[in-house]
């Protein structure tokens, strides 16, 4: 039930009290005078900070709940997903059709790390991981794209041993490599590094100078995006919200045609915050 302070005010003198929705004072709360005012005060303060707690452990908890539907609904949908791929693999040899459910794939995959972005401390575990096999390994994944496309890889990666989460890295990875296929439609990819700078370039339509500063934020299409008609503008936010949480650099430059991504996988306070 809701609660008002009311106040009595005759002549010189002014009262207090806390009535109800009917406006009526319970024989408890008869009207005070001023002296009692700050403590009154501080018996509703009580009552809001408990309500105002009571509200963040409701909201918390609803949104712990959407997170378990959508994280047990995106595992649900995988087996599905794996059970179609079997079936064109074995019994319909179609490309096409398989390019296809690989993008559901990446999409339902993207659903569910956006859902677990906020959480994904618990699951870390920074560890030496060769640059050659983080990288190779999803170009290997996304090898119909290329073959769909007609792209070449000009892979010139110098392994290397670098500290870093396998499993949120390859994720990054997998998006930047998404998108930079998405937006080439003919030419190479060329995969290279300078130490434990990582560099991902297309020869695709490029972004527009005016919309680099804005890539990374979420919703964000840009021009190009929005010429094509499909673009969510979640996959480069993704990035660089993983990214700050695994302590990588990541930049992104583009002049007239073509899109260079950069991730810097080196050593800082944050990893080593994680590690200690």
């Amino acid at each position: 039930m809701k609660k008002y302070l009311a106040f009595d005010v005759g002549g010189t003198s002014v009262k207090y009290a806390v009535v109800n929705e009917e406006g009526e004072v319970s024989s408890s709360n008869k009207f005070k005078t001023p002296d009692t005012l700050e403590k009154m005060y501080q018996e509703m303060l009580q009552i809001l900070q408990k309500k105002i707690f009571q509200l963040k452990q409701e909201n918390q908890q609803k949104y712990n709940n959407t997170i378990d539907y959508y994280t047990k609904w995106v595992h649900q949908i995988k087996t599905p997903i794996a059970g179609l791929k079997l079936i064109i693999q074995n019994d319909y040899p179609d490309k096409k059709m398989l390019v296809e459910l690989l993008k559901i794939e990446q999409y339902v995959n993207m659903a569910l790390q956006y859902v677990r972005l906020d959480s994904i401390h618990h699951d870390l575990s920074f560890q030496k991981v060769s640059l050659d096999h983080l990288v190779s390994q999803e170009i290997k994944k996304q090898s119909l794209f290329f073959f769909q496309k007609n792209l070449k890889v000009d892979y010139q990666i110098k392994d290397l041993q670098i500290l870093t989460d396998e499993k949120w890295s390859g994720f990054v990875i997998e998006q930047v490599l998404s998108n930079a296929l998405k937006y080439t439609k003919e030419g190479s990819i060329t995969f290279y590094n300078e130490g434990e700078k990582l560099y991902i370039q297309d020869s695709g339509i490029g972004i527009k100078e005016s919309d680099l500063p804005r890539v990374f934020e979420k919703g964000f299409t840009g021009q190009n995006g929005r010429t094509g008609k499909n673009s969510t503008g979640i996959g480069l936010y993704l990035c660089k919200r993983l990214c700050d949480k695994l302590g990588i650099g990541l930049t992104a430059y583009s002049e007239n045609r073509g899109t260079t991504i950069s991730l810097i996988f080196q050593m800082n306070d944050f990893i080593i915050g994680v590690q200690g």
